[in-house]
């Protein structure tokens, strides 16, 4: 194959400096409408209440191990392997630990309905 026809000749796009010096830096190439903003801040506002209503139940629904591997892997960006060389222990342990927890706070979130309360006053503030 030509190197015409390599894949990286057929997905290059070229822009003319005119055109890249028409966006500001910090504004992207994209803007978000009005409508798209409100979105994202509602979706926002949505996220801080769930995470504060999970926060608040950790320390008490889940052992050491198991918020230790909750913070590892959904805060710090490990993969399991990287949680299991971290504990000392193996992927598997890792990926249980995540796991149980999750199964734990789910329980809660079915038991303990308080966050559609917070979710509902967040909805009648807007």
């Amino acid at each position: 194959m030509s190197s015409d026809h390599s894949r990286a000749h057929r997905f290059r796009v070229t822009l003319a400096p005119a055109i890249i010096d028409h966006f500001h830096h910090e504004q992207g190439a994209w803007k978000a409408s009005p409508h798209e903003e409100r979105c994202r801040e509602r979706h926002q506002a949505r996220c801080r209440v769930l995470m504060a209503w999970v926060e608040e139940r950790i320390p008490r629904l889940l052992t050491n191990r198991e918020r230790q591997c909750i913070d590892l892997y959904f805060y710090r960006g490990m993969s399991y392997r990287e949680i299991g060389e971290a504990t000392s222990t193996n992927k598997s342990s890792a990926f249980r630990g995540v796991e149980r927890a999750l199964r734990k706070l789910r329980e809660e979130r079915d038991r303990d309905r308080s966050w559609e309360a917070a979710l509902a006053e967040l909805e009648r503030c807007e």
